[in-house]
C-alpha cells in the first residue's frame, strides 16, 4: 500500500479524490473510514477502488448497522481487504450498485445493505483468493458470476441469481430468507447449497451438477429443474407451501456463519444395497436396496466424489426394497437375513440402529469405518450394480 488515508468526513474524502489523477479511481491505498457520519460519495459516475485495505473505525457503543458508506453510484472493491469486518451500505436509489471483485480477506467481508435497494455482485479470478469468505445481508439482489468464495452467506434478498461457475474446489453457499434463486451453469463437485428459512417463488436449475442442495423449514412455491442438470436434493421443503405459517421469520443474520452440513434440525435418508440369503434367493430376490433412517444428531461424513455416497455412525433400516425386475418392497424381511455386501459377517436388522463394529471414520476415504449410503436409490443402484 502507498497511501495512508484517515476519511473522517465526505469533505475529507472530496480533498483526497482531487489530488488522484483520476477521481474515480483509487487505487493501492490504506483508508480509514470514520462511522460517526457516513461517507456520502457523490456524482454519477461509478467509483473504484482497487488493491485497498479499508478499516472501519467504530468507536464503543457504534453499531455495526450504522452506514458507512451512502451513495447513489456504483461502487466496485476490486481485490480488497476489510481488516474491520465488512462495510454497511446505505442508499434510498433503486440503482444503487456495488461490486465485489475477488476480496482479499481471510476473514468474513460482510456487506451489510441497510436499506435493501443494493444491487450486489460478486465475481473474481477462479485461481485466486481461495480462503475468501463473503457474507451478504439485505440486498435487493445478488449476483455471483465467475468465481466462488470459499464461504458465500446471503441472508435476506429478493433475488438470487448464480452463474457460469466450473470449480473443483470446495465451496460452501448458505442462502437464508431469499424470495427467488436461479442458478445456471454451475459445475462443482464439491459445492454443497444450503437453503434454509424461506418462502421462495421460484427455483430454476439449469445446466447445474453439484454435490448437494439442502433445504430446510423452506416453502417453494415453484420449482424448475432441466434435463441437464444433476444435483443432490434432500431437506424439508413443502412445494405445496402448506407449511407456509410454520416458517421462522428470525431478524438475526443467521446465514453469516462459517460452517455447514446437514441440516441440524432434520433427519436424513440413505439407500445401500445389501445381500440377502438364501431363503430369499430361492424366491427369485437376488438384489436387494435398503432404505435406512438417520437421525439429526448423527455424524455425517460427506465424500469427495461426486456420487453422493454418504458414511454415518448410525442408520435404522426401516424397509427393504426386491429390485428384481423392478422395485418392490419385502414385507417381512428375516432378521437375519439382510447382510453387508462389504463384510457379509455384518448384519442389518429392521427398525435397530446398525452402528458400525469399528469407531466411525471421518477421513476422506472412500471406504471407511460407518454405515454407507446414497441419497437415492438410483445412486445406490448405480453404484453398486452397474
Amino acid at each position: 500500500m502507498s497511501a495512508k488515508i484517515e476519511i473522517t468526513t465526505t469533505e475529507s474524502f472530496e480533498e483526497f479524490r482531487n489530488t488522484l489523477a483520476d477521481r474515480n479511481l483509487i487505487t493501492d491505498c490504506d483508508i480509514m473510514l470514520n462511522t460517526e457520519v457516513p461517507l456520502v460519495i457523490n456524482g454519477d459516475a461509478p467509483v473504484y477502488f482497487s488493491n485497498c485495505r479499508i478499516h472501519i473505525l467504530r468507536n464503543a457503543g457504534t453499531k455495526l448497522s450504522n452506514p458507512v458508506i451512502s451513495t447513489e453510484a456504483r461502487i466496485s472493491f476490486d481485490k480488497c481487504e476489510f481488516p474491520g469486518g465488512g462495510i454497511v451500505l446505505d442508499s434510498v436509489h433503486w440503482a444503487s450498485q456495488l461490486d465485489l471483485i475477488s476480496p482479499l480477506s481471510v476473514a468474513e467481508t460482510r456487506v451489510i445493505c441497510r436499506t435493501g435497494t443494493w444491487s450486489v455482485n460478486v465475481t473474481g479470478n477462479a485461481d485466486m483468493n481461495r480462503s475468501s469468505i463473503v457474507g451478504i445481508q439485505k440486498a435487493h439482489d445478488v449476483t455471483v458470476f465467475n468465481w466462488l468464495p470459499v464461504l458465500l452467506n446471503i441472508y435476506t434478498a429478493e433475488y438470487v441469481h448464480i452463474h457460469s461457475i466450473d470449480t473443483d474446489e470446495t465451496r460452501k453457499i448458505n442462502l437464508d430468507n431469499i424470495d427467488a434463486l436461479r442458478v445456471e451453469h454451475v459445475s462443482g463437485k464439491k459445492v454443497i447449497f444450503n437453503i434454509h428459512r424461506s418462502i421462495i417463488e421460484h427455483i430454476h436449475f439449469t445446466n447445474v451438477q453439484v454435490r448437494l442442495v439442502l433445504l430446510r423449514s423452506c416453502c417453494v412455491r415453484s420449482m424448475r429443474i432441466n434435463s441437464y442438470t444433476h444435483i443432490g436434493l434432500i431437506g424439508a421443503y413443502d412445494s405445496a407451501c402448506h407449511e407456509y405459517d410454520k416458517v421462522p421469520t428470525s431478524t438475526a443474520p443467521s446465514a453469516m456463519t462459517n460452517s455447514i452440513g446437514f441440516p441440524e434440525q432434520d433427519a436424513i435418508t440413505l439407500y445401500k444395497a445389501v445381500y440377502l440369503a438364501p431363503l430369499f434367493r430361492k424366491k427369485g430376490v437376488t438384489r436387494a436396496i435398503l432404505k435406512m433412517t438417520v437421525k439429526p444428531d448423527a455424524r455425517k461424513h460427506l465424500g469427495e466424489s461426486p456420487d453422493y455416497k454418504i458414511r454415518v455412525d448410525e442408520a435404522t433400516p426401516v424397509q427393504l426394497y426386491a429390485i428384481d425386475p423392478e422395485l418392490k418392497p419385502i414385507r417381512k424381511p428375516l432378521l437375519s437375513s439382510i447382510r453387508s455386501i462389504f463384510d457379509n459377517r455384518f448384519k442389518y436388522r429392521m427398525n435397530r440402529p446398525a452402528v458400525p463394529a469399528k469407531p466411525f471414520c471421518t477421513d476422506d476415504r472412500a471406504c471407511a469405518s460407518g454405515i454407507h449410503g446414497f441419497l437415492t436409490i438410483e445412486k445406490a443402484k448405480e453404484y453398486t450394480f452397474r
